[in-house]
């Protein structure tokens, strides 16, 4: 009967997920404390397989009286110690001592027995050469990061040491090649498949490789040191104990066939590869020889042999390439199986080369004939697996486990022997000529047997009538006991098919959320990107792309809206029923907009409202300019048919008609009489309207493409082939020119709001703008090209700002400051925004509201308010005069920001920008801080080495508490507000005060401590100190954790919203983020060109900012580490500290010059201003 172990053992299997074991035990109310304690032992090896499992605690809470004897305590606690040791993680006897003081005694003395208790100690200096090969000993003493102790092993290939590594400090066992012969390129690549090849296996029964790597040229890797021996050193004892074979021969099998399931033949199991240790467990080894089962490329070639003569299968004894898989895998199991219950290899012979023909040759001696004891079951199993027909053989490895598993527990095997007929064919293929000889005396005595027979007919057809019957019933039997094996085999089958169905869906689960998170990174880094280059379609496009590889969940961060918001801003939309507008004019009153298209119709509307006045169609076959006289009261138009008309805006009535000799024409007003128009020849013309005269001038500039005027000074100018002239009513000659090359395809030329400055268009892609004087010179103030041909010129009337259309539907605006001289033109960066799908054919914008329209090819017009688009707000530094340090920190309301400053603390609200002021305004506040609920604020000075504390700052004026000579560099509060933690860099330490009193609750030496964040539920502490990350237990305030990594000073820490990552900023430049609960390095972040200040994760955790001491604020992805974009940038105005709102809608960012910045975080979009259509 299988054993409570082994019952929960099947059951923990067979289920295909994890059961409760106090569940499986209350079945059991009669089982002894040393029963249970074995079911414990064997779910604890379960659990911890792999990954940790549950602690001694857990299995005491549900059998408490197991803490009262020593002896089964003792064993779950070493187990615990085993299972974490199994996975690489540092045994503490300290630790255990401290959660099992009842045991602390006999506990240390089995670890000190196990060999993991290292006494520190200062070792002989061993001599170490350069190079190898080795030194006079046979062996270096040094290689890479281990001390090699002694040689346990040696190969063809290569040597396997004791060796003792430096970190972490364990015992392993060291394979390298050996560094006293050369190797071709193929023995290198072998010893890396095999490394390989087992990094990728983790598996009970295979030896975990720990590290791989080269040093000085030499390939190497570390895993487990197995200091029991190989099977081979045990086969006497062993071949005494068939029970004790089966279970080892199980094991093997079970490792070969987890090695298969991950594409890795072994193709030289022997017993020598399969080590042993002092509990019974083995392990294999050795893959140096293995390879990819669907690998296209080999090192082996055909006729190469692979494997030792004695144990390979017959297929790979032929010396093919490729002849090896699955099925020559179970033969080596089975030849293993064949050794350790016979006692001796299945071939021998005086040397190679005989042993290999008789693999090829001939089958082993069956088992059962060398050890009587074995029995026929256990025969015919190991007959199976070495059988010379592959297909005969088991189809695989864990196959032959399941058969052995069945003979172990008394059912029938499904090895059965061969038939008689296969028997004697074999035979005869053996053996010809003794066949023959047989066959021939087998035929006389058939003969023989015939005369005889005849005479006993009769009677032998009733006995083989009954041995038929007996015949039929034993068959049926049979096939019975096989129909049965078979239903349980595809019963487990089923399960295990089922169970990997699970696995394999969970991990496509993780696959896809880890590519959705990728592709989101991706697409938002491009937004960024071309965002900085004013290309908001690009933009646009990534950002949509984001939007939609949303499904289940919503992978956008506040960074998302962020970006959305830069390129889209309020805007109206008004469909001018017109087609194809060419060009438009606002009147100088702001009153009315003129809009003409490429059918030869002009339209005004309402600018306010954007309604139609009127339209009319003219006598031009396409609308090329449009031109208010200064005094609004007429409209003059120019278009293809080289006629140019002026019209009263109000009802559309033709005023004057002026016929030009050319096909083409654009006219403006140079004042309320006098018109300047072009016919795009060499020739200008002045329209008198009052004389209803037009006089020709001579350009100069060959090909005229078009005329500008500023009526306020009669200026007007041409742009041509060979330049820009500049004229002024009345005078001769030009006043300025503009030298350029000779491009042809120059147009759209308009003057500046105080007509000083002139911007054309100067090829397919690039606008420039020049100042110039009369009679003087003229300078290049402004180039820019853009990706799309630009389409449109416009100047606010009113100055600050300047706007750009281009053929790819964009938008683009300037600021300008008004208090330039009229030699400067120093716009700040562009924003672009989107206007439509189609082209931007104009521009315009409104003299009374400063607002940009756009008209596009399809008819649309849109008016943009880019004065309501503020992404960042910059608060005066009247409020906070500057201070070398900068803190502070949010109110739960997201809209109360304590700032810190050189006279107290500063309150300011965030959406009026009014400011308080609380404390001794001749008191230097240097940090600051409020509580999660809002009802305190902290301070500290680290110059006046003071920290207060204010209850209810709104409203009282004086500190509810003072403590005295305590240096601070940072403030913390707990998240029940009941500890404010002040960090201590010139103390060392980081000091723990009561919130409530201010009395001191501990203090935690704390080296060179910059920054410490609490856990969100308060259970650990994270400081800072060096250039490490140490984790304190708030319960006990002992150490924790110690995360390690960054390579310079740790300047800032954070713990994500919901506990998971730790996040760190250093010195070194990088941020650092960890797992939480296992202190493994999950992201190392690499942007900042100087040391990293602050960081802070977004609320919703999805996004962490850092600020830099090179003066950018980035955006990171904390699913990926990737860098998403740029917040701020600046060479001059460097951040000191940054801090988000409660609810996300702000982040504050302190700079070194005193000012603060907020930036709109919130998840909005608004597309719409109010009052607009």
């Amino acid at each position: 009967m299988a054993t409570l172990s082994e019952s929960w053992c099947v059951r923990f299997h067979r289920d295909g997920s994890i059961k409760d074991v106090a569940d499986f035990l209350a079945d059991f109310p009669e089982t002894t404390l040393e029963e249970i304690c074995a079911v414990l032992l064997t779910d604890q090896q379960l659990r911890w397989l792999g990954e940790p499992g549950p602690r001694v605690e857990e299995y005491l809470l549900h059998f408490p009286t197991l803490a009262e004897h020593r002896s089964l305590l003792l064993d779950l606690v070493y187990g615990e110690a085993r299972a974490r040791a199994k996975l690489g993680f540092a045994v503490d006897a300290d630790h255990y001592q401290q959660r099992f003081p009842s045991i602390a005694e006999p506990f240390s003395k089995q670890l000190e027995l196990a060999g993991w208790i290292h006494t520190p100690s200062v070792p002989e200096r061993l001599p170490s050469l350069p190079h190898y090969p080795p030194n006079a000993n046979g062996m270096a003493r040094r290689f890479g990061n281990y001390e090699l102790v002694k040689q346990v092993a040696r190969g063809g290939m290569g040597i396997v040491y004791e060796a003792r590594q430096d970190s972490p400090r364990r015992i392993v066992a060291l394979k390298m090649l050996s560094s006293d012969r050369l190797f071709s390129a193929e023995d290198v690549q072998r010893f890396k498949n095999e490394a390989t090849a087992v990094s990728q296996l983790e598996h009970p029964g295979i030896l975990p490789v720990f590290d791989v790597g080269e040093s000085e040229g030499i390939p190497y890797f570390t895993s487990r040191l197995i200091e029991h021996g190989t099977l081979s050193d045990h086969v006497h004892s062993l071949c005494r104990d068939p029970a004790s074979v089966v279970r080892i021969v199980q094991c093997l099998a079970s490792a070969i066939h987890h090695a298969h399931e991950r594409g890795v033949l072994h193709r030289d199991i022997k017993p020598s590869n399969v080590l042993i240790d002092d509990e019974g467990r083995i392990y294999v080894t050795d893959f140096g020889l293995a390879k990819l089962i669907h690998a296209s490329g080999d090192l082996t070639h055909t006729g190469e042999l692979i494997g030792t003569p004695a144990w390979i299968s017959p297929e790979q004894a032929e010396g093919t390439a490729g002849a090896a898989t699955i099925f020559s895998d179970v033969y080596g199991i089975g030849a293993v199986l064949y050794y350790l219950l016979t006692g001796r290899p299945p071939f021998e012979g005086n040397n190679p080369v005989d042993v290999l023909a008789r693999v090829r040759e001939s089958a082993p001696r069956p088992p059962l004939l060398l050890n009587p004891k074995i029995g026929s079951d256990l025969n015919m199993i190991c007959q199976k697996a070495m059988d010379r027909d592959p297909a005969r053989r088991y189809a695989s490895a864990d196959a032959l486990h399941q058969d052995l598993e069945r003979f172990r527990q008394g059912l029938p095997v499904l090895a059965r022997p061969l038939p008689w007929l296969e028997h004697r064919k074999r035979q005869i293929f053996r053996h010809p000529v003794l066949s023959a000889v047989t066959a021939v005396l087998a035929l006389a005595v058939t003969t023989m047997l015939c005369l005889i027979t005849v005479f006993m007919i009769r009677e032998g057809q009733m006995n083989e009538t009954l041995a038929t019957s007996v015949r039929n019933a034993q068959n049926a039997n049979v096939d019975a006991d096989r129909l049965r094996a078979d239903s349980v085999r595809m019963r487990a089958a089923a399960v295990e098919l089922q169970s990997n169905a699970l696995l394999a869906q969970r991990d496509a689960i993780r696959a896809r959320d880890s590519s959705e998170q990728l592709l989101y990174a991706a697409h938002l880094q491009s937004a960024a990107e071309a965002i900085s280059i004013n290309d908001a379609r690009s933009a646009e496009v990534n950002l949509d792309e984001c939007e939609r590889s949303v499904e289940s969940t919503d992978l956008r961060g506040f960074e998302w809206f962020w970006l959305k918001r830069l390129i889209e801003i309020p805007v109206s939309e008004t469909d001018s029923m017109m087609d194809n507008p060419r060009c438009m004019s606002y009147s100088p009153d702001g009153r009315l907009l003129a809009v003409g298209d490429s059918s030869g119709f002009i339209a005004t509307f309402d600018a306010m409202t954007m309604d139609q006045v009127v339209m009319w169609e003219t006598q031009h076959d396409m609308a090329q300019s449009i031109s208010f006289s200064p005094s609004g009261q007429l409209l003059a138009t120019g278009g293809e048919n080289g006629a140019i008309c002026v019209w009263t805006p109000e009802n559309g009535k033709l005023v004057h008609r002026f016929k030009l000799p050319g096909k083409s024409s654009r006219a403006h007003f140079i004042d309320d009489i006098h018109l300047v128009a072009t016919d795009q020849s060499d020739l200008l013309f002045i329209i008198d309207m009052f004389q209803k005269s037009v006089t020709e001038i001579n350009a100069e500039l060959g090909k005229v493409y078009d005329v500008a005027a500023y009526p306020e000074e009669r200026l007007f100018a041409a742009i041509g082939k060979t330049g820009v002239g500049i004229r002024q009513l009345g005078l001769e000659g030009v006043v300025c020119f503009i030298e350029l090359f000779d491009v042809p395809t120059r147009q759209s030329l308009q003057f500046s709001c105080n007509g000083k400055q002139i911007a054309f268009r100067d090829d397919e892609r690039s606008i420039q703008v020049w100042s110039f004087a009369f009679k003087g010179t003229s300078n290049l103030l402004f180039w820019e090209r853009f990706l799309d041909e630009p389409r449109g010129i416009a100047f606010s009337r009113r100055g600050g700002r300047f706007a750009v259309g281009d053929g790819a539907g964009g938008l683009h605006t300037w600021l300008i400051d008004n208090s330039q001289s009229e030699t400067e033109f120093r716009p700040a960066s562009p924003v672009r925004w989107q206007s439509r799908e189609s082209r931007v054919n104009a521009v315009a914008i409104s003299p009374t509201t400063n607002g940009i329209l756009s008209a596009t090819k399809d008819g649309s017009l849109r008016l943009w308010q880019p004065d309501f688009f503020e992404p960042v707000t910059t608060i005066s530094q009247e409020f906070h005069p500057s201070s070398p340090f900068g803190d502070l920190s949010f109110a739960p309301n997201s809209t109360l920001l304590a700032m810190s400053s050189e006279h107290g603390i500063q309150l300011l609200n965030t959406s009026t920008h009014s400011c308080t002021r609380i404390g001794d305004e001749r008191q230097r506040t240097e940090m600051v801080e409020f509580s999660p609920d809002g009802r305190y604020v902290a301070s500290g000075s680290k110059s006046d080495t003071i920290v207060e504390l204010w209850e209810d700052p709104t409203n009282s004026n004086e500190p509810k508490w003072r403590r005295e000579k305590q240096s601070c560099d940072q403030l913390v509060f707990s998240p029940d507000c009941k500890l404010l933690t002040v960090v201590d860099w010139n103390g060392d330490q980081v000091v723990i005060l009561n919130s409530a009193t201010g009395e001191l609750v501990t203090q935690l030496p704390s080296p060179q401590c910059w920054a410490a964040a609490f856990a969100p539920d308060g259970l650990h502490l994270a400081i800072g100190q060096l250039d490490d990350v140490q984790i304190w237990d708030c319960s006990t305030w002992s150490r924790h954790q110690l995360l390690q990594g960054n390579l310079s000073s740790t300047t800032s820490v954070a713990y994500s919203p919901d506990g998971r990552w730790v996040a760190s900023g250093s010195k070194d430049r990088t941020i650092r983020i960890w797992d939480a609960m296992t202190g493994q390095q999950a992201h190392r972040m690499l942007g900042h060109s100087n040391r990293v200040i602050s960081i802070q994760f977004s609320p919703d955790g999805k996004s962490l900012v850092s600020a830099g001491r090179e003066g950018t604020i980035k955006v990171w992805h904390v699913a990926t580490g990737e860098f998403l974009c740029d917040l701020w940038t600046s060479s001059t105005s460097l951040p000191f500290s940054t801090t988000f709102a409660t609810d996300g809608s702000r982040l504050a960012a302190r700079l070194h010059d005193g000012q603060v910045l907020l930036f709109d975080t919130s998840r909005s979009v608004r597309t719409q201003s109010p009052g607009q259509h």
